[in-house]
C-alpha cells in the first residue's frame, strides 16, 4: 500500500481529465561531459511516460511549455538556462497504439568564477614562473630546486582538479590534460 493514498487522492474534472498530486521526489542521472570544465553547460533529457498503458489509455501532456520554477531553490555552482518540455509520441512494433511522453531538458551552467580562481590562476602563475625559471643563470644554486618546486606545486594542482571533477571516462577536460 502506497503511504498518502488516502490523502492525496486523484482529481477528476468533467471533462475526464485526471490530476494526480501526489508529492514525489525524484532523482535523475545524467551523461556528464566535463571537455570544458569549468566553463561547461551541461544537458540532461528527463522523460515521463508510461510503459504499462498506451495513448489511448493515458495522454500526456505538458501544461506549461516550460518546467515548473516557482520553487527552484538558487546553487552556487550551477545556473539554469532553459527548462523546456516537449511532448513527443512513440509506436513500437509491438503495439499499433501510440505512447505518449513529456520530455524535458534542463540545460544548466557551470559559474566558473571559483574553480578560474582556485585552480587556474594559480596553475598559469606557476606555469609562468617555471618559463621564467629557465631565465635564471645556470651558475645560480637555486634553479633546479626551483624547479622542482614548480614541478611538485603543478602535480598537486593536477590532483586538486581531478578531485573536483566528476569520474567520466567519455571526456577529460582540456584543464587536466598535461
Amino acid at each position: 500500500m502506497m503511504p498518502g493514498r488516502r490523502t492525496y487522492r486523484p482529481i477528476v474534472l468533467h471533462d475526464g481529465t485526471v490530476i494526480y498530486l501526489y508529492p514525489t521526489i525524484i532523482s535523475s542521472i545524467c551523461p556528464i561531459n566535463v571537455l570544458y570544465f569549468p566553463m561547461d553547460t551541461q544537458e540532461c533529457r528527463i522523460m515521463f511516460g508510461s510503459w504499462s498503458h498506451s495513448g489511448i489509455e493515458i495522454d500526456f501532456q505538458p501544461k506549461i511549455p516550460t518546467g515548473d520554477m516557482d520553487f527552484y531553490v538558487r546553487n552556487n555552482e550551477w545556473t539554469v538556462m532553459s527548462f523546456p518540455a516537449r511532448r513527443n509520441v512513440a509506436y513500437y512494433k509491438c503495439c499499433p497504439e501510440p505512447f505518449p511522453d513529456v520530455t524535458f531538458y534542463l540545460k544548466i551552467r557551470r559559474k566558473p568564477l571559483f574553480y578560474i580562481l582556485s585552480v587556474l590562476f594559480p596553475c598559469m602563475l606557476t606555469s609562468s614562473v617555471a618559463i621564467l625559471a629557465f631565465l635564471l643563470p645556470p651558475e645560480s644554486g637555486e634553479k633546479v630546486s626551483l624547479n622542482v618546486t614548480i614541478l611538485l606545486s603543478l602535480a598537486v594542482f593536477l590532483l586538486m582538479v581531478s578531485d573536483q571533477l566528476p569520474a567520466s571516462s567519455d571526456h577529460f577536460p582540456y584543464v587536466g590534460e598535461p
